[in-house]
């Protein structure tokens, strides 16, 4: 079902080349379903473009998503005043942080609010482990009297990690990754006609070709929903049967509802989440309307990870209003697929708006109509929770894909059609569509959901 920019996607008359009536009903059907599952199109597409593409030859796949060392943390205990002989002097102050990863030599800018003015106090870290430490205070710009507290504090900055000029070599980071899960699915379709049925003259076309063309359509459109709305992935014991796999989709590793509930592998087999600790850049606009603000502002977190071009998939309508908020005042222009990967070069181009951030190219996937997503705000929370029909999703191509299975040496388990044989005298002639998949994401904090609240 691999369809190249060589591809011919002309119609064959299925009555008298029954030899590829299968291959010839793919190829017709390709472009009105490029349209109307235009996401599960795309993924299957990206190919090895995309970290994804291939196949794996296990059920259960498990990959590590690596953490970064953050630059900010918190305090959660109050600084006692601190006087100008105890810099002078370097008496040590107690620092009670929120993250347990700073050793000596570290160095800290902690901004607060005392009277309405902004204070700055900068602390060098001389020891201390767990979430307790003790340091110096190279200099500040409060009264000597004032008690920094939690509630005052505004930013804890983490600086550059300074020694002295000829010092040896600080301890080293060992920044663990954590692991994200999906299983796979087997899909199959399958289709028929009836070879006494079809011996009769009708006005409508009751062949096995136009029955093809209607299982590929139900197949593209079902792989789509399950991109859209697949919220967990569960194991083939969960089922109650062997080997039957449910592999989560787009809101599984994004979590765009803020689910805090078992982010695990729980009794029933099910995982809420692809990973415990990280999920998309979910952005809610407030004020009921799209507006070129709030998509620069999302924006702005969007591309701080991965490729300067992101994919948002969303309904045509959504596409329409999104365009009218950037129109007057970005520039918008048309971007061929070929851009992201050059086996498609003219399959097909979209609108993209040139943000001061990166280029958002909009999709619109038929697909996703009728398919309600609410999303809670990442920066906000619940306070900000959207309406459940205006929504978008940003996807970035180089961090996303299908994986197929490759089982015991058999060759991948691509999407492709087989015939299936007449068994028991039967008169009807079968074809399906048999796939074994699932979705890949490296990276949550590449992609995310955009949508509108009050």
């Amino acid at each position: 079902m691999d369809v190249t920019r060589s591809s011919v996607f002309n119609s064959y008359d299925l009555k008298t080349t029954p030899d590829i009536v299968a291959r010839e009903a793919i190829r017709t059907k390709w472009g009105f379903n490029r349209r109307n599952s235009e996401i599960g199109s795309t993924f299957m597409m990206l190919g090895n473009s995309s970290g994804f593409g291939g196949s794996a030859g296990a059920k259960k796949l498990e990959w590590a998503i690596g953490d970064y060392p953050d630059e900010r943390t918190t305090l959660t205990s109050s600084i006692a005043p601190i006087s100008a002989a105890a810099i002078s002097s370097g008496v040590e102050f107690d620092l009670v942080l929120g993250d347990k990863r700073f050793i000596a030599d570290d160095m800290l800018s902690i901004s607060f609010i005392i009277g309405g003015t902004e204070n700055k106090a900068l602390f060098r870290i001389r020891s201390g482990n767990g979430y307790n430490y003790k340091a110096i205070c190279l200099h500040k710009t409060l009264l000597s009297s004032m008690t920094i507290t939690t509630t005052n504090v505004s930013s804890v900055i983490v600086l550059s990690p300074a020694v002295t000029y000829d010092d040896s070599a600080r301890s080293y980071l060992n920044v663990k990754a954590d692991m994200m899960f999906n299983y796979m699915q087997r899909s199959r379709e399958t289709v028929g006609a009836g070879k006494w049925e079809t011996g009769e003259t009708f006005f409508a076309d009751h062949s096995l070709g136009d029955q093809i063309e209607k299982g590929f359509e139900s197949f593209r459109r079902k792989i789509t929903n399950s991109i859209y709305s697949n919220t967990i992935a569960s194991t083939p014991a969960a089922q109650g049967v062997e080997d039957f796999g449910t592999w989560g989709g787009l809101p599984y590793y994004l979590n765009p509802t803020a689910l805090t509930s078992s982010n695990m592998i729980d009794g029933d087999g099910k995982r809420d989440l692809a990973n415990a600790n990280y999920s998309g850049i979910n952005k809610v606009i407030t004020g009921g309307a799209w507006t070129l603000d709030g998509i620069n502002d999302w924006s702005t977190d969007l591309f701080e990870r991965g490729g300067e071009t992101k994919m948002l998939f969303c309904k045509p309508t959504t596409m329409n209003k999104i365009l009218t908020a950037c129109n007057a005042d970005t520039v918008i222009h048309k971007q061929d697929f070929g851009t992201i990967n050059p086996d498609y070069v003219g399959a097909f181009s979209h609108p993209t708006i040139e943000l001061a951030y990166g280029n958002l190219m909009l999709v619109a996937d038929r697909g996703a109509s009728g398919i309600n997503q609410r999303v809670v705000d990442s920066s906000t929370g619940t306070a900000n929770t959207s309406n459940a029909t205006d929504w978008a999703v940003a996807v970035d191509p180089t961090d996303v894909g299908f994986t197929y299975y490759t089982p015991n040496g058999e060759g991948a388990q691509t999407p492709h059609v087989a015939d299936v044989p007449s068994v028991r005298n039967s008169s009807i002639e079968e074809t399906e569509f048999d796939t074994t998949m699932t979705m890949a994401l490296g990276d949550p904090r590449q992609h995310g959901y955009i949508s509108i609240g009050a």
